[in-house]
């Protein structure tokens, strides 16, 4: 597996999907790090996960975290 991709299990149904990083994040004020994802199957769609300093990645899901994400995310893609 190269390293700018990473498996991710879905824990609901086992299945493993290979997944490509866009881009991390790291958000100052809170040190909670992001990592986005897409499938290079579907690469319109992007995942956004938090992630701690030992690789291991969290959902989120609080509604005010998951529009800072969205917020990092529109203005990498307006960047680009």
């Amino acid at each position: 597996m190269e390293e700018n991709k990473m498996i991710i299990t879905n824990p609901e149904t086992g299945k493993e999907t290979e997944m490509s990083i866009l881009f991390t994040h790291t958000n100052e004020e809170t040190n909670i790090s992001y990592v986005y994802l897409y499938d290079e199957k579907d690469p319109e769609s992007i995942f956004v996960m938090r992630y701690d300093e030992k690789g291991n990645l969290y959902e989120i899901e609080d509604d005010d975290e998951y529009d800072y994400a969205d917020e990092v995310l529109d203005a990498y893609i307006k960047d680009e």
